[in-house]
Order: structure tokens, then sequence, then C-alpha cells
């Protein structure tokens, strides 16, 4: 090869420097995305567990029988919209939140709380509880005026989990 010489130590210095950035750089880049995607993943399962809530409402009342949703508020909400997600370890009393792998969705019955460990928290912050946690309670019912019963998950506690990129 004409004018081929072999890399000087400074030049293989510099270009091991510079692949290194690079690649930290790409790493940080894929973590926030997969945060990103995680918080994503919790967000469309809430909302899916909403509208199939609703939707079961309004079947029963183009069906003509109404479902007593005054006593909704206790219960599992992946139960009653019979839309349990594959990340889901079930109902649990007194759950050791330490014990349980993140990621996951479960119903604390003790607290009558839906809840979803984040696995991904590196910009995650809010809760009281010794993992970082997302907690939403059912809330359902007919409010004064309306038609239909209706129902929501609400959030239990505030929570940050902004993992956008710079």
């Amino acid at each position: 090869m004409y004018g081929r010489r072999p890399l000087t130590r400074l030049e293989t210095a510099l270009f091991v420097i510079i692949a290194g950035i690079l690649a930290t750089v790409l790493i940080d880049r894929l973590q926030r995305m997969a945060e990103l995607a995680e918080k994503a993943a919790m967000e469309v399962t809430v909302l899916r567990v909403q509208s199939a809530l609703q939707l079961r409402i309004a079947l029963a009342s183009l069906k003509g029988a109404p479902l007593d949703t005054q006593r909704w508020p206790r219960g599992n909400p992946f139960e009653l919209a019979q839309a349990i997600p594959p990340n889901y370890l079930g109902e649990l009393s007194a759950p050791d939140l330490r014990a349980l792998s993140a990621g996951n969705w479960f119903f604390d019955r003790d607290r009558g709380e839906l809840a979803y460990l984040v696995n991904r928290s590196r910009y995650f912050s809010g809760g009281s509880d010794p993992v970082p946690v997302v907690r939403y309670r059912l809330d359902a019912g007919a409010p004064q005026g309306a038609a239909f019963p209706q129902a929501s998950l609400r959030l239990v506690t505030p929570y940050r989990w902004e993992p956008q990129s710079r």
C-alpha cells in the first residue's frame, strides 16, 4: 500500500479516546430511549385499563343493566377491566417492594392501589416508597348530573419522570 505508515502511539490514543467518547454518548442516549419507552408503556397500560373500564360501563348501559360501580374504588382495576398485562404480579398484601422485580405491575390489596415498579429510574423522582413506584387508585361512580357512571385511574402521589434527550 502506497503512503501507509504505522500509526503512532499518539494517533492510536486519540482514536481510542474518540471512540470511547462516542460509545459513552451512544450508551447514554440508548439508556434515555429505554427509559422513555418504559414510561410510555406504563402510561399506555393505564390508558388501556381506563378505556376498558369505560367500555365495560358503556356496554352494560347499552344492555340496560348498569354496573354497580360504587364498589369499584377498592377493587383491582385490571380484574374489573378484564385487561391484565403480561407483566402483572397479581394482588399482594403488604408487599415488600424491595423483593419484587422492577418493571412489573401489582395490586396492593391493603391500600387499594394499582402500582407500577419502575425499572429504569435514572430520571425518576417522587413518591415516599423505598423504591421507585407509581401508584394509581380507581375512582368510579356516577358524578352528580352525569347520565352514566365513570371510571378513571387517579395518580396517588405525584412524580417526575423526564428522560428527554438533550
